[in-house]
């Protein structure tokens, strides 16, 4: 499927919301896409940011709803920069669908675990050393 008027990145994601009927998020690099994107994918719902500032006002109500946004996207794009930087995921390594999503899905595993280490340190000790450092 080739989307006239996006790039390669912008296509391959209006092809994904396509499929899944999802909400399709960008960044800044997305704005004026809406058209293209709903070219795409009818169903999906564009959650792009929109532009705040104009020559003579600034709109308060579409600052907060693009922080907002953001905020979602950041929490989203923090797990993917694990994935890449700390167990090395840049490239697919193994030939077959099949091989790449189980080491994706391993990965993804240990991301989990990886966010959530300082929380699970304290399994190991007894409970009163654990409230201890609790305090």
């Amino acid at each position: 499927m080739h989307v006239r008027g996006l790039g390669g990145g912008q296509a391959h994601a209006a092809r994904l919301t396509a499929r899944r009927g999802a909400q399709g998020v960008g960044d800044g690099g997305y704005q004026g896409q809406t058209e293209a994107i709903h070219e795409a994918a009818p169903q999906a719902q564009d959650m792009t940011c929109r532009r705040t500032k104009f020559k003579n006002y600034v709109d308060e109500e579409a600052r907060r709803k693009n922080t907002t946004k953001s905020r979602v996207r950041a929490k989203v794009e923090h797990v993917f920069r694990i994935l890449k930087r700390i167990f090395g995921f840049d490239k697919v390594r193994y030939r077959g669908l099949a091989k790449n999503h189980h080491r994706l899905c391993a990965c993804f595993a240990l991301v989990n675990l990886y966010l959530h280490r300082k929380r699970l340190s304290c399994w190991g000790r007894s409970v009163s050393e654990a409230g201890k450092m609790a305090a």
